[in-house]
């Protein structure tokens, strides 16, 4: 399987590039700045998302998946915008860190979330409304289940 991982070099999208490689999938992740060397099956892909260009350099590759895990609004709509008709599927990692409240144990996806930011770029301190925000616009470009 091919995946481009997205918002993943760090955290979550290593560990799951780590057990895609492991798998003997091919993972393709863009790091957030200069290329880095990539483990053995990963291609790390020369692309700074916050560049107008940035998905130049993948312009001729399509995935079986691409994951994204990132949280910064304008980084998800970008990629959106120009890679969702390139992969057999898209997948956006939530956060209940979205939730309006965490007062219900056992609460499930449909409780109420937090008004998602209308800001492109976010601090650490709107998280939650920041991923919400990535959910909303992976849901009107690709539909509900694209996580």
């Amino acid at each position: 399987m091919e995946l481009l991982v997205l918002g993943g070099t760090a955290w979550l999208g290593r560990e799951l590039a780590r057990q895609a490689v492991g798998r003997g999938h091919q993972v393709d992740l863009p790091p957030p700045g200069p290329q880095r060397a990539g483990r053995r099956g990963t291609l790390m892909v020369a692309a700074d998302r916050r560049e107008p260009d940035v998905y130049v350099a993948l312009a001729n590759r399509s995935w079986d998946a691409v994951v994204e895990v990132s949280w910064q609004p304008a980084l998800v709509r970008g990629a959106l915008k120009a890679l969702h008709r390139r992969a057999r599927h898209r997948i956006f990692v939530s956060s209940d860190n979205g939730y309006a409240s965490h007062a219900t144990p056992g609460a499930d996806e449909t409780a109420p979330a937090q008004p998602a930011t209308e800001s492109d770029t976010v601090d650490i301190e709107q998280y939650g409304e920041a991923k919400v925000a990535c959910e909303q616009a992976s849901a009107n470009t690709v539909g509900a289940g694209c996580w």
